[in-house]
């Protein structure tokens, strides 16, 4: 039977399909566009609300071209936890978003405030007049002045990881040695959580070590105990960027000084690694660590014959410093001397601590350089651009005749020893220059 026969068969007539579909789909176009037409909206347009595109931030002028670039380190620490309620002044967070979907909102600089940091970084490396300090002092004194509403300013710039350096003469003249050491110490004094958190995020990424320590310093200053591991972090990624010759030429002296400030047993290990390629730095530091806490590091040390005699040397070096302090520091060296366990060209090395000297980081960013006088010496090491000072301790009466008290021991001890004996009675009278100008002052405590 063909198909028309069977559509007969059932009551059908031919055709009849084909001729309903054009009429069925026109019935229910028409039935979707009357809905539409009811819900108020052309049938054509989609649904959903269209998405509200913000108008882009005017893109404001940087600081004017500076004359350096400062390094940094090209993996950013994360910024801690902590932080996430100071880096924004404001979030704009949508309708059940989740905080982390929250878009940061920072404040534009005022133009009053770049005013001033432009002035700040104008004048470069030429030598300063005193009406161009003056303006440059201004401008600071301003920027300080302005307090949080500054910030904004300084945070650009500092990230902008550009620097100006003054020469000598310029840097006496303003008392910094850039706009960017000024900016840090600005920062320092404004205060306060949004100075804070651009301090801390500036660490996060900094590498030159003036800009690690001074950073760390100043929020030590701020914040005492808090930032101490993030600056001991930052410490520890500058001077693995440097063994590695990624700062080339650079002195980290810095990174230790400021080691040696904020530090203690947990960084013992990274002094110790650090001996072999900065010998003086790290011996130093653990000599000066708070608490004597490097000297027994010092001993093990200076006592291990499989070490080589420089390194030696240096810990026998950090004992004679720490013994101004430490009564284990002044056993170990009597009774080396007492042994033979120190060798007779080391004691030259040793005599100007035995009088009281100090190592001082010739790049400090806490101490001023010391006057240049004959109780004063450089040092250089240009293979390591390791540079210090040895420097005479401020010491009152009470305090060099307990030196001379232990020098009295090791006098005991040397016996024939003539090399031990020419360093003693250096160092006696190393002190006794010193006693004419030491103030009768109570001591503090002998260790």
């Amino acid at each position: 039977m063909s198909p028309q026969e069977k559509q007969q068969a059932q009551g059908g007539k031919p055709g009849a399909p084909t001729a309903l579909r054009p009429t069925l789909v026109l019935l229910l176009v028409a039935g979707l566009a009357l809905a539409a037409l009811m819900m108020g909206k052309p049938w054509s347009q989609k649904s959903a609300e269209p998405s509200v595109v913000a108008p882009a931030a005017p893109v404001a002028p940087g600081p004017p071209p500076a004359e350096a670039s400062v390094p940094a380190r090209s993996e950013a620490t994360p910024v801690p936890a902590r932080l996430t309620s100071q880096v924004a002044s404001a979030t704009l967070p949508g309708a059940g978003a989740s905080p982390a979907a929250a878009v940061a909102v920072r404040p534009e600089p005022s133009p009053a405030s770049r005013q001033w940091i432009a002035t700040l970084t104008q004048f470069g490396t030429s030598d300063l007049t005193p009406e161009g300090a003056a303006q440059w002092k201004e401008a600071l004194g301003q920027l300080i002045q302005g307090g949080a509403g500054s910030v904004p300013a300084i945070r650009e710039f500092l990230e902008s990881n550009k620097d100006v350096r003054f020469n000598t003469a310029g840097a006496q003249m303003l008392g910094c040695a850039s706009a960017r050491e000024a900016l840090i110490s600005a920062l320092g004094q404004i205060g306060g959580p949004e100075a804070v958190a651009v301090l801390s995020q500036t660490l996060q990424t900094a590498a030159g070590p003036r800009d690690v320590a001074l950073l760390a310093v100043t929020l030590e200053q701020l914040e005492p105990g808090v930032h101490r591991m993030e600056a001991l972090a930052a410490a520890r990624q500058t001077l693995a960027m440097a063994s590695a010759g990624g700062l080339p030429g650079v002195d980290v002296g810095p990174l230790f000084e400021m080691m040696t400030r904020l530090g203690g047993l947990e960084v013992v290990a990274d002094l110790q690694q650090s001996v072999g390629r900065w010998g003086y730095y790290a011996a130093t530091a653990l000599a000066q660590l708070p608490d004597q806490a490097g000297v027994p590091y010092l001993t093990a040390m200076a006592l291990d014959e499989r070490q080589p005699s420089s390194v030696r040397l240096k810990a026998f070096e950090g004992l004679a410093q720490a013994a101004q302090q430490s009564p284990e520091a002044r056993a170990t060296l009597v009774a080396q001397l007492r042994s033979g366990g120190i060798a007779a060209n080391w004691w030259p090395y040793l005599a100007p601590f035995l009088g009281g000297g100090q190592y001082q980081v010739a790049d400090s960013v806490t101490t001023p350089p010391p006057p240049t006088n004959s109780d004063v010496r450089s040092i250089r090491i240009n293979s390591t651009q390791e540079n210090l000072y040895i420097v005479p301790g401020s010491w009152n009466q009470e305090q060099i005749a307990a030196q001379n008290a232990f020098l009295d021991q090791l006098q005991a001890a040397a016996a024939n020893n003539q090399a031990a004996l020419a360093a003693i009675q250096q160092a006696r009278a190393d002190l006794a220059r010193r006693l004419t100008l030491a103030p009768n002052a109570p001591a503090a405590p002998q260790q």
